[in-house]
């Protein structure tokens, strides 16, 4: 009698278990709908055109830096009317060579609202991309860091696995992030891409010599460049998995006032 209880009990869970992680599976995929329904509607809504020209900033740092040749790519120049007009909290657009990266990016007054709030403020798990609340967009912090989930269907910034995992980071023209803003169009120089556990010394918005060689060592690829204290730099930061998370950092080199 006591035997068939515990069978039965032993059942009733498994079906709760099944139950439970059907509803998290039909989330995740009603969410991703959503997510890439909203990002082609900003895809049709958004005009971008590249440009050229732009201040250079720094200079090649080694021989065989590929900085000559990143500074004569175009700029990314975004037109934030109807992004204003979708999401007030919009602040910039970024893009990463090689990569599905191509989003507006959102600011607001802390670091939790658009972890499970999508662009158009609606609750969604796949949340957006969105810049650290400490950043001053209007003046460039020494470390302007940008976070997003790294989803597994490649959206927000789970596409930036791939640097990890194909040959991305054999082709130089990948080593550019573009940030376009209100005020300026950017170029950023990658230098440092790696996984670390979630321990945040990298999330820190003023920078010093001994931060910038320690990121730069940590890098798994070696991008031939250098960082120094003069320069600012960009960093994205997502979750690779449960254990890690997947840091890219990059240097201004090229910017062009609106």
């Amino acid at each position: 009698m006591m035997r068939n209880k515990l069978l039965s009990l032993i059942c009733i869970i498994l079906v709760m278990i099944m139950i439970l992680s059907l509803y998290k599976i039909i989330n995740w995929y009603l969410d991703n709908e959503r997510t890439n329904k909203l990002s082609n509607e900003i895809n049709d809504i958004v005009k971008i055109t590249k440009v050229s020209g732009g201040e250079i900033v720094g200079k090649p740092a080694k021989k065989d830096d590929p900085f000559s040749d990143l500074i004569n790519m175009n700029l990314s120049n975004v037109d934030f009317t109807k992004l204003k007009e979708m999401n007030s909290d919009s602040v910039a657009f970024i893009e990463v060579n090689g990569t599905k990266v191509s989003y507006p990016v959102v600011k607001t007054t802390d670091n939790d609202f658009y972890l499970y709030h999508s662009f158009d403020k609606s609750y969604n798990q796949s949340g957006w991309i969105f810049m650290d609340y400490r950043n001053n967009i209007q003046n460039i912090d020494d470390n302007t860091i940008i976070y997003a989930h790294g989803r597994l269907d490649g959206s927000m910034f789970g596409s930036l696995r791939d640097i990890l995992t194909n040959d991305w980071h054999t082709k130089k023209e990948n080593y550019v992030v573009n940030l376009s803003t209100e005020k300026f169009n950017s170029m950023w120089q990658i230098f440092s891409v790696y996984k670390t556990t979630p321990n945040y010394d990298y999330l820190k918005i003023d920078t010093n010599e001994n931060f910038l060689n320690d990121i730069m060592k940590k890098s798994i690829f070696n991008f031939n460049t250098l960082v120094s204290k003069d320069d600012k730099i960009i960093t994205l930061s997502t979750c690779y998995d449960k254990k890690y998370r997947l840091v890219l950092h990059a240097k201004l080199i090229k910017i062009e006032k609106r």
